[in-house]
């Protein structure tokens, strides 16, 4: 028996669900790849962009519809609901932080006219140190049996708080290889150390870290 599983909502393309579902019931579809791509992926997708024709939109439910037929047979539909009897309460907090007057001084410097990302890390580099500092402190009230996530999207950022965790920590990278980025999230599954520090762009893709309970967000990912 196989069974496929996807995220709540499916996040990818149709074709990523043409191939899950392939995956599980070669049968389902009954056709190749570019026939799904030609009949449902296309009208679909198009259907959703805002200047889209009434006619275009139509098309796409009408596909959608045509689709969810299909695959009613062998496709359960679950919302988030089903586990939220089984998972713990999820406790957010925004922590604003200050930075002393030396810092404050560089950042009146920072030309902000200059390419949004180059002043955005000269931002981060000025106040890396005060970041690295809070969430050290953060992570060091954790409790003997707690793991931990924290992402960044500067790898500078990550690498100093590693420094300071001294030994805590593994860090994931987009230059990480895969049987690397394997071998540190298994051994993190493992508890063989309790914080993992990802880079936005290489956590946002293919990672299950289950056993993490605390989640730290740095800084948002720059996005202009």
């Amino acid at each position: 028996i196989r069974i496929g599983l996807t995220g709540t909502p499916l996040q990818n393309s149709p074709c990523d669900y043409f191939n899950i579902v392939n995956l599980v019931d070669t049968e389902a579809f009954d056709m190749s790849l570019a026939d799904f791509q030609r009949m449902f992926a296309t009208p679909i997708c198009n259907a959703q962009y805002h200047d889209a024709t009434p006619s275009v939109q139509q098309r796409g439910r009408d596909q959608t519809a045509v689709m969810r037929s299909l695959l009613h047979p062998v496709v359960l539909h679950k919302s988030s609901a089903v586990l939220r009897r089984e998972l713990k309460p999820k406790t957010e907090y925004m922590l604003v932080y200050k930075y002393d007057d030396a810092a404050a001084a560089k950042l009146r410097l920072v030309d902000m006219r200059a390419a949004y990302l180059s002043a955005q890390h000269r931002v981060d580099e000025i106040l890396r140190a005060t970041k690295v500092r809070i969430v050290g402190d953060m992570l060091a009230g954790m409790g003997p049996t707690d793991a931990a996530l924290v992402f960044s999207e500067h790898p500078k950022t990550l690498q100093a708080l590693c420094t300071r965790l001294r030994g805590r920590a593994r860090v994931i990278e987009g230059n990480t290889t895969v049987p690397h980025r394997q071998a540190l999230l298994d051994e993190f599954a493992a508890a063989e150390f309790d914080v993992l520090l990802l880079s936005l762009g290489a956590g946002a893709v293919g990672i299950n870290c289950q056993r993490a309970c605390k989640v730290t967000i740095m800084d948002p990912r720059e996005n202009p």
